[in-house]
């Protein structure tokens, strides 16, 4: 019986891994799957380890004060790893804790295939040096990826972005936008807790300037089902014409004629579904903001301007202090009434949008499938690792 450890530690890989293990189970129904992961991924796994996704990190202090976390669900791997045979690791995103994991995974004598490459393309390229030592191969979602990999003597492979699949129940919708007398808001300030509570005052003081301008405007704030403490009451919400809905809700974003997004997973996901959007992420401590300034080599935070390699959709990026989050909040709300009086330019990055999501699918197949093949023809044999 094969048995593959996989680790996700976000809510983003989250997703995606869960949909991978779904695929895997269908190639290989004996296959018995150990996961660290989220609430997607734990409802997948044979054995769930841990819920690292809960404590899904960002900046530089979060990570310290997380470390205790992260210890002892290192610990719990290592247990797994040294009393279990494991015939693969799959990390999945999360470079910070799954390049360790890799690393203990080798350690063992373990084979290593990292789902969902790390974005080496947009900063600290140094990382392709721990990824040659622990990787056995890297599965790619973006088709720009396994070139710079191969320069690197990396074997990585384009296998397509799962989300394609996820959403294809969800079909682009190409017909002209018209004026709406109640234009419909999407408000999306970020998965991660730290996100949430830095970017939701921002996006409020945006909806305060955009619904002076068009007050019979409706807005729609999508949580995350797992940090409901950190939104206002709905009844606080709706007093300000905002509707307060949970989890993913793809359907209901349909609806909208504008998303304000933080950069993340939503912006692709908005990009597959063929929603025009407007892209900030606010950086604080502001310090930060100019040492990733330096770090950071790609001109743009949103996967939809990488792609095209120009900005299809228009970026706020900011050190977040009191007069720059003024600013930036004006400045935010001016780009969205603009695109509001003008639904022929909304229409036309709709279109924009939908060339790109062809480029992230695999013609005649299934995303997560492909990957879930490729991972699969690695079990073949006894690739199962032996204890000394």
């Amino acid at each position: 019986m094969p048995r593959i450890l996989v680790s996700a530690g976000e809510p983003s890989g989250d997703l995606l891994a869960a949909a991978l293990v779904r695929q895997i189970k269908k190639i290989e129904p004996a296959a018995e799957i150990w996961a660290i992961g989220g609430g997607e991924l734990a409802k997948e796994a044979d054995v769930f380890l841990a819920d690292l996704a809960r404590h899904a990190v960002m900046g530089w202090v979060d990570p310290i004060v997380k470390l205790p976390i992260f210890w002892r669900t290192r610990a719990a791997a290592r247990q797994a790893l040294k009393n279990k045979r494991f015939d693969l690791v799959i990390p999945v995103d999360f470079y910070g804790f799954n390049i360790r994991l890799a690393a203990l995974a080798k350690s063992f004598g373990c084979r290593v295939i990292y789902y969902v490459s790390p974005q080496i393309w947009a900063s600290r390229p140094g990382r392709l040096q721990k990824i040659k030592r622990y990787v056995d191969k890297v599965l790619c979602l973006f088709p720009f990826e396994p070139a710079i990999y191969a320069k690197h003597g990396i074997p990585a492979v384009f296998v397509g972005h799962p989300l394609t699949e996820i959403l294809k129940n969800y079909p682009f919708s190409n017909s002209p936008l018209t004026p709406h007398p109640s234009p419909l808001i999407g408000l999306m300030p970020g998965s991660r807790p730290q996100e949430i509570k830095r970017h939701w005052p921002i996006l409020l003081a945006v909806w305060g300037i955009v619904h002076d301008r068009f007050p019979q405007t409706k807005g729609i704030l999508f949580g995350r089902p797992e940090h409901l403490e950190l939104y206002p009451d709905r009844k606080t919400l709706a007093a300000s014409g905002i509707e307060f809905i949970e989890g993913p809700a793809y359907q209901k974003r349909l609806e909208c004629e504008l998303i304000l997004t933080a950069s993340g997973l939503a912006c692709l996901e908005n990009m597959i579904l063929g929603l025009p959007m407007v892209i900030f992420y606010g950086v604080s401590p502001f310090w930060l903001y100019y040492i990733l300034d330096k770090i950071v080599t790609t001109p743009f935070v949103g996967m939809p301007n990488i792609l095209a390699g120009r900005g299809v959709v228009k970026e706020f990026t900011w050190p977040m202090t009191a007069k720059n989050n003024r600013e930036t909040s004006r400045l935010i709300a001016l780009e969205t009434i603009r695109l509001l009086d003008n639904p022929r330019e909304l229409s036309s990055m709709r279109c924009q949008l939908a060339a790109l999501t062809g480029g992230i699918a695999v013609k005649d197949h299934e995303p997560a499938q492909l990957a879930a093949q490729e991972i699969c023809s690695h079990l073949t044999g006894n690739h199962a690792y032996a204890f000394q």
